[in-house]
């Protein structure tokens, strides 16, 4: 039995209703873990681009009086670049969390899954 909550066999965190218990199955978590993590690649191809070349070179060096009166005329290419970073931050604790899921699904007894 897996100790992780989306699994097949565990409980679904109390969620009950007159038919049963509602959750997601361990595939499903596994298919928006990986979803999530495709989604993480194409944002970081748009971190890359938004921040190497639609932003200006004066926002990417380390003067703060350049960079704030930069970003004040042209705040586009910073403004994607800082929303992909934090939109991949949030999806990936999903897409780590389904990937340890299937690990352990497969019965592997690494030390580092424990």
């Amino acid at each position: 039995m897996s100790t992780v909550p989306f699994t097949e066999t565990a409980s679904r965190a109390g969620v009950t209703t007159a038919s049963g218990t509602h959750g997601v199955d361990a595939r499903t978590f596994r298919l928006i873990g990986s979803a999530c993590a495709g989604v993480i690649a194409i944002l970081s191809i748009v971190y890359a681009v938004a921040f190497l070349f639609i932003a200006p070179s004066a926002q990417r060096q380390s003067n703060v009086t350049d960079f704030f009166t930069s970003y004040l005329r042209h705040p586009t290419g910073m403004r994607i670049a800082s929303s992909a970073l934090a939109v991949s931050g949030v999806l990936s604790g999903i897409a780590v969390v389904a990937l340890i899921d299937w690990l352990r699904a497969g019965q592997r007894e690494w030390p580092i899954l424990q």
